[in-house]
């Protein structure tokens, strides 16, 4: 298995709380994500596709619009949440962009 680093990076915005990362990280380290709610910053997510590497899913608990990409590569989970007048079809490749700066 691979080994697992505790190094957290936030970005203004989210507030990850340490439950929520390490069930995060749990959950893609076991290929479960999809198979249960994904909470970050407080909010409910729910996993609507699964691509090879990354996670799109949509927000249950607020009235608006909102949803969560998570991405794994072999150095790092990224997680970036967005919310309107951002849409999923701009924020999932521009979350895709960015991790590549992290390779």
């Amino acid at each position: 298995p691979g080994q697992r680093k505790s190094v957290i990076h936030a970005q203004k915005g989210i507030s990850l709380k340490t439950n929520e990362a390490t069930a995060l990280v749990e959950a893609v380290m076991d290929g479960r994500l999809h198979k249960d709610y994904v909470y970050a910053g407080g909010h409910q997510y729910i996993i609507t596709t699964v691509l090879e590497s990354s996670y799109h899913g949509r927000c249950l608990s607020t009235a608006t619009a909102a949803g969560v990409v998570v991405i794994k590569t072999d150095q790092v989970l990224l997680l970036a949440t967005y919310a309107e007048p951002v849409t999923a079809a701009e924020a999932i490749p521009y979350t895709h962009n960015k991790v590549e700066l992290l390779k």
